[in-house]
């Protein structure tokens, strides 16, 4: 053993290290405690858990919650009688008074789980009407959509189909009728419709251009009238006549109809 001077200064640092020491062995025992006790207080809690035979996983916990809370909400009254029975034969020591008060709460228990499940009955059948209703109503809405789009498919069909006749009426070969001398060419419009923006080809070489042909109504156009691009007329003397075609377009129509002539001489 080490003697010190109490008055050296060996002496006091020799106090300090042992204070501090002293303090140092405490903090260790005090924060060992501390992790007994969380152990012994998580142990507790999981021996809790399992005497209320709970799951101590959180998503069975959350089921089994939400199971207790469906019974609850379903058979609170049976619930409710049977802690109130449990309750009366606890706290009351008379006999007699506990079976008065059992039967009172029985009856009393009867009568409230009888409305509790009228209730929810009603509750269910007014959920299944309301489900019917909407049904019904969606279905008439189907029912109601599908003619309209019904209607609107064969309204465009039949649009498509006037369309297509309407090109097929305005495409189709003119319906003319050509005669000729040997000066001049006499077309006749057949039909019940004018003509407008006419080109006539002569020989495919020279050509005539008027600004339409009246419905039934005719136009006389002599040889010479037809020329080349370059202005070169049309020479009945030098020239045989071989052939005619007329391209016209009707009034308010943009597509040209046609008709080819050959010409005998």
């Amino acid at each position: 053993m080490v003697d010190y001077d109490y008055r050296s200064t060996d002496y006091k640092s020799h106090l300090i290290n042992k204070k501090e020491l002293s303090v140092s062995r405490k903090g260790k025992m005090s924060f060992i405690k501390q992790k007994q006790d969380e152990g012994s207080s998580s142990k507790e809690q999981s021996e809790l858990l399992k005497k209320l035979r709970l799951p101590q996983k959180p998503v069975w916990l959350v089921i089994v919650v939400l199971i207790y809370l469906a019974i609850a909400y379903y058979l609170w009254p049976i619930v409710l009688c049977v802690v109130g029975i449990w309750f009366i034969n606890k706290k009351i020591k008379d006999k007699k008074k506990k079976i008065i008060f059992i039967a009172s709460s029985i009856i009393a228990c009867l009568v409230i789980t009888s409305f509790w499940f009228v209730k929810i009955n009603n509750d269910h059948k007014v959920a299944q009407q309301k489900s019917e209703q909407e049904r019904i109503v969606k279905e008439a809405r189907d029912q109601e959509n599908k003619k309209k789009r019904e209607e609107e498919n064969k309204a465009k069909a039949q649009r498509d189909q006037e369309a297509k006749a309407k090109q097929s009426e305005e495409t189709k070969d003119l319906d003319a009728s050509v005669n000729y001398n040997e000066l001049a060419f006499k077309i006749q419009n057949n039909e019940d419709k004018n003509w407008v923006n006419c080109r006539l080809s002569l020989n495919s070489k020279y050509e005539y251009r008027v600004n339409g042909i009246a419905k039934k109504d005719s136009l006389i156009i002599s040889y010479s009238d037809f020329a080349k691009s370059d202005g070169t007329r049309f020479n009945i003397f030098e020239t045989k006549v071989k052939d005619l075609s007329i391209s016209c377009s009707n009034e308010g129509s943009t597509y040209s109809r046609f008709n080819y002539f050959t010409i005998n001489n």
